[in-house]
């Protein structure tokens, strides 16, 4: 008896702390339905979308069948849960929800989490789909939401929403578009940890009516968000200003660690937007054109109202009125000095004769590492804070490359939003004397700035009429599917760069340095030739020569055991002895020593080698 007690015991708590699906249900919608139906077949189904959210349980598949359904205002009732979410699904043709008169909200969530929507479609509605307070998890899957927006665009402007996402973490919308939605087309607020990927979102007013988007996707107090392969247009190029892709903070907390990657955004005035003291977020793999943008201000990059710690990587932007701008504008949210962003491994391109390639307003610690700056006329404008005063300082270029930019600054008059004050006209002016320059080419433009490593020589860049700024070699150039060698030329911007940079991610043969311009240290950096370079290898360092440098690296392990020490001793006896910290590779100098052999010793903590070599 004690046994047989025990056993139905634990299969009791088997029941009780495993899910339970078994009683989940397929319901179905059609517009031949009725709601007094039990709706569990096609035969029976249910009439309305509406009585269906209020019926459906954790597990339950409802199957709404293609058709125009008109105006429903929809509330879903039940949570899902992690392992039998509900779910709501178009089928055999996509379902119309028609608002008609631009008034409530075609879908709600709210407290709901674990709910999927599924091949469904929604339009004319004051917001489409909704999904707020905590409705954790959401799914929103191949849906379409179009010209939502408000009925009285005179007074409210552009007000009106696609698809929100609001204080709902781990949600997911994915392979849907949006069109034409007044206001914001996806708007995501204080909701973290979710994901944006293979979206299309756009619109093709002309003029300022109630369907003119003015935000396209946009992130605000909201962390750790990824948005991926998405596709975000204002498709004629609207004379209205807007924003394409957007992270911004009306208020606390500040958005941080968001990853947009692999997006294409055309034709705003604002193309990939950081502003209102967000930081430490990330663009990647981006591209932006605004060729087509009717606007007399506009930018594919902006950084701006207070962020800070920001990067921009492995992107291209086709400017109009200029490429990048990080500056303090006349908002009252966020702070105004932008510090320490960073743009690295990107391409700007121009298209106009007064194309400014950064424009700059209390930015501070703002670096262009192997940045490309193509027919870009006007490398930088200044512009003064709002107490008339110059806040710009510690602006870098390292390992870049300015083609056809024939000025250094742009020094026109212009007016707001060029300057800070609404009123007036605010002429450019210098603030060279803040930019630090090094192992940079400066063709076919202004002359070279001062400074270490920088040259003034033809790039050879693989096709500049087309946008490919690869680097011609003849013993390697990606053509973006494999690798040629039949340029006849090399760059004279291979191996280049700053011999202190990491170079790990070129490819072999890579002369052991970084290479100028945007694909320095990535897998696509044209390749080198290996002529000259005399190396050898023992079990814990490499040495070899190049030209007048000699260049030593250590394993990652030697390299802990701080300092390094090498001692350079010529046949008479003549020892000179450098240390070096943290520092790999480490390159000496060795032009100032006699021709003949060389001693070398290096030294760490624990270990000590010598060689010997001609300094020929």
């Amino acid at each position: 008896m004690f046994l047989n007690s025990v056993k139905a015991l634990i299969i009791g708590m088997i029941f009780i702390s495993v899910p339970f699906s078994v009683g989940a249900t397929d319901y179905y919608v059609s517009l031949t339905g009725n709601n007094g139906n039990l709706g569990t077949t096609p035969e029976s189904a249910w009439r309305t979308f509406t009585y269906a959210a209020t019926r459906a349980q954790a597990g339950d598949h409802v199957y709404i069948k293609g058709g125009n359904y008109g105006d429903e205002n929809v509330v879903v009732s039940n949570a899902g849960t992690s392992s039998n979410p509900i779910v709501f699904e178009g089928y055999d043709g996509t379902p119309l929800f028609d608002g008609a008169d631009y008034t409530g909200y075609a879908i709600k969530l709210y407290g709901k989490p674990y709910i999927t929507l599924r091949n469904i479609r929604v339009a004319k509605y004051y917001a489409g789909i909704w999904v707020d307070g905590n409705s954790n998890h959401a799914l929103i899957d191949s849906c379409v939401v179009d010209s939502c927006c408000h009925t009285d665009y005179v007074n409210r402007g552009w007000d009106g929403y696609g698809i929100v996402i609001q204080k709902s973490d781990y949600s997911v919308l994915q392979n849907s578009s949006t069109m034409d939605n007044g206001g914001s087309s996806v708007f995501m607020s204080s909701t973290n940890h979710c994901t944006v990927k293979n979206c299309q979102i756009r619109c093709k007013q002309t003029a300022s009516n109630q369907y003119i988007t003015d935000y396209y996707l946009v992130l605000t107090c909201c962390s750790y968000n990824t948005i991926r392969d998405c596709y975000v247009e204002d498709i004629n190029g609207s004379y209205k200003g807007n924003h394409g892709i957007i992270i911004k903070d009306g208020s606390t907390p500040h958005s941080t660690g968001n990853l947009i990657v692999n997006c294409i955004t055309k034709n705003f005035e604002e193309g990939y937007v950081i502003a209102h003291e967000a930081y430490n977020n990330k663009v990647d793999s981006c591209y932006a054109d605004n060729t087509n943008k009717n606007s007399s201000f506009n930018f594919c990059f902006q950084i701006r109202e207070g962020a800070y710690d920001n990067t921009i990587s492995n992107c291209m932007g086709v400017g109009k009125t200029g490429v990048v701008s990080v500056y303090d504008g006349v908002e009252s949210s966020g702070g105004q000095n932008q510090n320490n962003n960073l743009f690295v491994n990107c391409n700007f391109k121009g298209t106009q004769s007064t194309t400014i390639g950064a424009f700059l307003r209390n930015a501070t610690n703002t670096t262009f590492k192997n940045c490309n700056f193509v027919n870009t006329p006007n490398l930088f404008r200044f512009s003064y804070s709002s107490t008339g005063s110059d806040a710009n300082s510690g602006t870098v270029l390292k390992n870049c490359i300015l083609s056809g930019v024939t000025t250094q600054y742009d020094s026109r008059p212009l007016a707001s939003p060029w300057k800070y004050s609404t009123s007036g006209t605010e002429t450019g002016y210098s603030d060279m004397a803040e930019v630090t320059a090094t192992y940079t080419d400066f063709w076919n433009g202004f002359s070279a700035l001062s400074g270490t490593g920088n040259i003034s020589a033809d790039p050879l860049f693989a096709d500049i009429d087309h946008s490919d700024f690869h680097l011609k070699s003849e013993y390697g150039r990606w053509d973006g599917t494999t690798w040629v060698t039949t340029d006849g030329v090399t760059s004279p911007c291979i191996d280049a760069g700053d011999p202190q940079d990491l170079y790990a991610n070129e490819t072999s043969p890579n002369g052991f340095r970084i290479n100028m311009g945007a694909y320095g240290n990535t897998a696509e950096a044209s390749r080198s030739s290996i002529t000259g370079l005399e190396e050898v290898k023992s079990d814990w360092f490499t040495y070899y020569k190049k030209g007048n440098e000699l260049i030593i690296s250590l394993s990652e392990l030697d390299m802990m055991s701080n300092p390094v020490s090498v001692s350079l001793t010529t046949l008479d006896g003549r020892t000179t002895k450098q240390t070096f910290n943290h520092v790999n590779p480490i390159v000496i100098d060795i032009s100032k020593y006699p021709k003949g052999f060389l001693i070398g010793t290096v030294s760490t903590s624990g270990k000590t080698k010598s060689f010997k070599w001609l300094n020929d």
